[in-house]
């Protein structure tokens, strides 16, 4: 509370603009607030630790880290986000009262939530599936000021459970937990017991783009809306950040209307970065052998296995505009071997009919050569020029 009210200090003297040492020291107050409250959650954190080992020995996946300054470091982002949430829109609390989080253990920097908190059955039917995962819907217990509060979330489940499907499942929610966008899903955490792993995830309950298209597409207003919000999380991946926002250049690299999912209210979260771990450090590809990703979406650079830049996820993107422009699953229909054989030379590439409004944006978008195609800036350009 008494950081909510210095914040809201330091925006009543910047809009009465009143002397620069004034709002300076203002806001020294305020970091200092800041600080305070880090600490207290750091020794929250390190008096659990001894209770963590346990956990640790339960699941071979999770690593404890290995330095005190590495705990302090990883809680350091993450206080900052509870403490003041109007920072970090995509990760605000649902309540003007902050969160804590009871019995949650910080292992390699990922949350690992207790066992009493996340509940969910695998027997049901799955919210989604792919070649790897499947997702459940389930409910976690939060506590606030209020007492406990059960939110409504979903929960990734590796299909085999091995401890490289774990450690894949657990870097993804190290990679969702440095970003924070309206339109990007939210992370809560990692569950993990004797027999399963989950990532546990925002719950979006307004399906997938892919769901809406296939019930018979979206209204006209309502596609601009969808591809301006989609646009928007893409330019935000492809930006680096340092500082108390730090975040690595995301490459998606598996951009479809599966993984586009809808809130109820139809906002745009993009999910699924179980291929963007290996894309974040150094621009992945080259040597020659195929990227991953839904043949349909995939660039040209992907198939000739040449290294990714975010510009792969741009043409994903034109593939992505002609299926919610025209109302269909995939761009094309080609067998693999047919677009093996034209999408890599630019025989074959997404386009819409010259009279459509998103002609121009799907032919900059859907350029062969990666040098000559957009970036997810100017896409985010054009649509500021068209409204």
């Amino acid at each position: 509370m008494r950081i909510l009210k210095l914040e809201l200090q330091v925006e009543h003297l910047k809009r009465q603009k009143l002397l620069s040492w004034k709002v300076r020291d203002a806001e020294i107050a305020m970091r200092k607030a800041m600080a305070a409250e880090l600490e207290r959650v750091v020794g929250e954190q390190q008096a659990a630790a001894a209770a963590a080992r346990t956990r640790a020995e339960a699941s071979p996946s999770l690593r404890p880290l290995g330095s005190k300054r590495a705990v302090a470091l990883v809680q350091a982002n993450d206080c900052l986000r509870r403490v003041s949430p109007r920072l970090y829109p995509g990760h605000a609390a649902p309540c003007r009262h902050r969160e804590t989080f009871q019995g949650e253990v910080l292992f390699d920097g990922v949350l690992t939530l207790p066992d009493d908190k996340v509940k969910y059955s695998t027997d049901g039917n799955p919210l989604g599936t792919g070649g790897e995962a499947e997702v459940f819907k389930g409910v976690y217990s939060v506590h606030n000021s209020w007492g406990e509060q059960p939110v409504k979330v979903a929960v990734k489940v590796m299909k085999k459970k091995t401890e490289q499907s774990s450690a894949r499942l657990v870097d993804e929610v190290r990679l969702l937990g440095t970003l924070a966008h309206p339109n990007v899903v939210r992370t809560f955490g990692v569950h993990a017991t004797a027999t399963t792993t989950g990532a546990v995830l925002e719950l979006c309950e307004g399906g997938s783009l892919a769901d809406a298209i296939a019930n018979g597409g979206l209204e006209a207003d309502m596609q601009q809306r969808v591809v301006r919000e989609l646009a928007g999380a893409l330019a935000y991946l492809h930006r680096a950040a340092s500082g108390v926002e730090s975040k690595p250049v995301v490459i998606h690299a598996d951009l479809k209307p599966d993984n586009i999912l809808l809130t109820k209210e139809l906002v745009v979260k993009v999910g699924d970065f179980g291929l963007s771990n290996k894309h974040v450090r150094d621009y992945v590809g080259g040597g020659g052998k195929e990227a991953g990703g839904t043949r349909e979406f995939r660039s040209p650079e992907a198939w000739l296995g040449r290294k990714l830049t975010t510009k792969a996820d741009v043409y994903s993107y034109a593939c992505v505009l002609v299926c919610v422009a025209c109302g269909v699953p995939v761009p094309y229909t080609h067998t693999k071997e047919k677009l093996r054989e034209l999408v890599p030379v630019g025989k074959l590439r997404p386009e819409l009919p010259a009279t459509h409004a998103w002609h121009q944006l799907v032919v900059a978008c859907g350029e062969c050569d990666p040098r000559e195609r957009w970036s997810s800036d100017d896409v985010v350009r054009y649509f500021k020029g068209v409204s």
